[in-house]
């Protein structure tokens, strides 16, 4: 017969309720503000610990504070806490916050104004990160995002915030005054609709919504990009996303010129790039990994001002770049990788140390196995023989040891039977020429459609072989060996964490996907990194292909969004099925079954 005592523990664990990190805490507390005061000024001098006496829910008359998660030490992550405004207080419209892409870019908005007033009301006091209020920082990009989240009858700002101390012990009074000052402020600065400029608050909205709609309507059409005419394409440097001063301003060809209708914005004119193999050629330093850099961002909004605001991608594309070191697992990687020395087969290619050649055919792969419908490349990320062999070269090797058919050779059937288009930047060889729909002509960062020109140059050039792909490479199933990923159901789980926005440890091995030029936000990072525990899940003691696994869990996902499918904690931002299986496919932990 149960104990008291085990029937409670029984009863605990089947409350503890997984969700990203977040877990139901059956030891938190409900109250007034005034009861928290009065809680803090208790525990002052006591060690820190004890500051989880304060986890719950606090409440006022305007908003309620939900102290989520307290951290272990003054230099720990800070804790984890969410202000929750009733709508009655609030007043957003309704229109605004029930329509998905108003929403978004609401919440975008207000995140922008939270960062900006955090640092305003932050007051180090004492250790560590005493005192400090810590907002998501945010790039030119409109993200949905978790950290602002609406719901009819309230509004709700997620953040952390440095708990205050002299070292171990409990200093309590800054958080003290901060309840009476900077939390109210929060709400009447940031949290109500009267508090914000309705104008700019309208415009940022319209600004995405209308990206959105070209986005939609350059796709429909059968295009692939679009540039606006005064786009502002340079940024100040690498590490630095503002737009370039003085920069020369975008102007379409008039070949390649189309106008769409916005809903709020009316007309917009531009180049539009249609489907098929695009050429970038140019002198170096002319901008034109400048222009493949503003496609590939494409797939984003961006903020007014930027510069980029109203540069649609596909949704779809994927950057290609050389990764050595990369590991694959059971690719099929023979359309561009064949014939090995000593009978090695590369249709179930699996490598920890890949070069650059097989590292680029197995991305390849992988994206259009994804649904990939554009790839980029630039000659300068690439691997040169992976791209392209002049005939010369071809023939010193001799067809007997030709292990690698370049890209160049297979990019014409990419397009034509199986509806992938491909963008490349290239100014060291003309035989990509032949095989483009379009050639694009950098000079001082000024374009022109080239097409005529390039066609009439290479009339006396040798012919580029066509190889036709098998589809079998593209569509075979990849089947997950389930008993052999195990991150958390082992008998010795592995601690995973975020390490930096292109780095994620899982035991002791480090994922690195600095190559991934996609992903953009350290959200999107914290979102893959919840998502790779939860794929464990979903796989476990399953026979299942690792993309309709992807896909699968892609699927609750979006059907449940990123509040309900990953926690009530701040700080996650969407990610595409593509660039989290570009992770998985880098996890060393993943096997393939042959």
């Amino acid at each position: 017969m149960f104990s008291h005592l085990s029937l409670f523990i029984v009863f605990k664990k089947f409350l503890v309720v997984f969700s990203g990190y977040s877990k139901i805490n059956l030891m938190a507390k409900q109250g007034m503000i005034s009861d928290l005061t009065a809680l803090l000024a208790s525990l002052e001098g006591r060690i820190y610990k004890n500051y989880k006496k304060i986890l719950g829910s606090w409440s006022c008359r305007e908003w309620t504070l939900f102290i989520d998660h307290v951290q272990s030490s003054c230099e720990s992550s800070p804790s984890r806490m969410r202000m929750r405004v009733p709508q009655l207080t609030a007043g957003f419209p309704l229109k605004v916050i029930s329509t998905k892409d108003a929403s978004v870019a609401l919440g975008d908005y207000l995140l922008r104004k939270w960062e900006s007033f955090s640092k305003k009301v932050s007051r180090r006091a004492g250790s560590g990160k005493s005192g400090l209020f810590y907002a998501e920082p945010c790039g030119p990009e409109i993200l949905e995002r978790s950290s602002v989240y609406f719901d009819p009858r309230f509004v709700e700002l997620r953040f952390r915030y440095g708990l205050p101390s002299v070292g171990n012990r409990i200093a309590p009074e800054n958080l003290i005054q901060a309840l009476s000052h900077a939390f109210p402020k929060i709400v009447s600065r940031i949290l109500t609709w009267t508090s914000l400029d309705e104008t700019e608050v309208m415009n940022f909205i319209h600004c995405y919504q209308d990206q959105e709609a070209l986005r939609g309507e350059i796709m429909k059409k059968g295009y692939v990009a679009f540039i606006p005419d005064d786009a502002v394409l340079p940024r100040i440097d690498s590490n630095n996303p503002h737009p370039l001063p003085e920069a020369v301003r975008f102007i379409s060809p008039p070949s390649l010129r189309q106008t769409f209708l916005l809903p709020h914005k009316g007309p917009i004119s531009g180049m539009a790039l249609p489907q098929g193999v695009t050429v970038i050629t140019g002198g170096g330093f002319h901008g034109k990994t400048t222009l493949l850099n503003a496609v590939k961002t494409g797939i984003y909004n961006h903020v007014p001002g930027d510069g980029r605001e109203y540069i649609v991608s596909d949704v779809s594309l994927f950057k290609i770049n050389t990764e050595e070191g990369r590991t694959a697992n059971g690719i099929d990687i023979s359309p561009y990788i064949h014939d090995l020395p000593f009978g090695k087969g590369s249709t179930f290619f699996s490598s920890t140390q890949c070069s650059g050649s097989t590292s680029q055919a197995a991305s390849v792969v992988e994206s259009i196995r994804m649904g990939c419908r554009l790839l980029l490349f630039d000659e300068d990320s690439s691997a040169a023989n992976f791209m392209y062999c002049d005939p010369v070269m071809d023939s010193l090797i001799g067809e007997k040891n030709r292990t690698i058919t370049p890209f160049l050779e297979t990019v014409r059937d990419l397009w034509e039977s199986f509806r992938v288009s491909s963008i490349m930047v290239t100014g060291s060889s003309s035989y990509y020429l032949q095989t483009a729909d379009k050639v694009l002509k950098m000079s001082d960062y000024r374009i022109e459609d080239a097409t005529e020109e390039a066609q009439k140059s290479i009339r006396n050039q040798p012919q580029v072989l066509s190889k036709k792909l098998l589809a079998s490479s593209f569509t075979s199933p990849r089947w997950i060996d389930s008993d052999r990923f195990r991150i958390r159901k082992r008998k010795a789980p592995f601690q995973t964490r975020v390490l930096s926005p292109r780095e994620i440890q899982i035991g002791s091995m480090i994922v690195d996907f600095s190559d991934n030029e996609q992903i953009c936000d350290m959200g999107q990072v914290r979102t893959i990194h919840t998502l790779i525990l939860k794929f464990e899940e979903h796989v476990f003691k399953k026979r299942i292909s690792f993309e309709k696994a992807v896909l699968q869990l892609f699927d609750s996902f979006f059907i449940k969004g990123i509040h309900d499918f990953l926690s009530e904690e701040g700080g996650f931002v969407p990610i595409r099925p593509i660039d989290f299986a570009h992770v998985m496919n880098r996890l060393r932990l993943l096997q393939i079954r042959e």
